[in-house]
This record gives C-alpha cells, structure tokens and sequence, in this order.
C-alpha cells in the first residue's frame, strides 16, 4: 500500500540513490535501453482511487487520465517514469478475464 510516510520515503529514496550510486560505479552493469516505470497501485476506484491519482497529480504537475475505467498520472524523470495507477473493480475484472488463456494458445505457423 501507498505511504507518505518519512520513514518509508527516507528508506525508498536511499534505496534509489543507493542503486544510482552503484550503478554509476560499475558501468559494466547494463541498464534498460528503453523507459523504466516505476508504478505506483493506489486503493480501487470505488475505494477513493480517484481521488488519490487526482491529487499525486496534482503534487506532480502531472495530467490526469481516465480510459475506460483505468485512472492514470505519470510524470516523465529522464528514462524514468513514475506512473500512479488506479481502476475499477469491473475494470480489473475484465483484464484478468482478457488475460486468463494467456500462453494457453499457440498460433498456428
């Protein structure tokens, strides 16, 4: 579950900066070539989702998005985008439905 607490955020942020450090210091290391997200999961939409992806928006300067009831802000770092998430149960619901027969099937050649 999301925090704003500052001993979470102090251990996250040391977290991140422990990784650039270090990556910085082992350029053998290979990084993504492409865009890296890190995605914050916020409560449900029914559950007050909305609002939380409105108001990380908000403290973003970020925009808001809604499709089909998937709620979404995401603001660009760099490579790095942090991206809040939300969505309905029925949303949800329909995903793991779409996805349930995944590697289940395999075209023909």
């Amino acid at each position: 579950m999301p925090t704003t607490d500052p001993r979470n955020r102090e251990e996250f942020t040391r977290g991140l900066r422990q990784l650039a450090d270090f990556l910085d210091a082992n350029p053998r290391i290979p990084v993504p070539s492409i865009e890296t997200k890190i995605i914050l999961a916020v409560n449900d939409a029914e559950d007050g989702g909305i609002t939380e992806i409105i108001g990380l928006a908000v403290e973003l300067a970020a925009p808001f998005a809604e499709s089909n009831g998937f709620y979404r802000t995401a603001r660009k770092f760099g490579p790095v985008t942090y991206v809040g998430v939300s969505q309905t149960r029925a949303s949800l619901a329909q995903f793991r439905a779409s996805n349930s027969y995944y590697g289940c099937v395999t075209p023909d050649d």
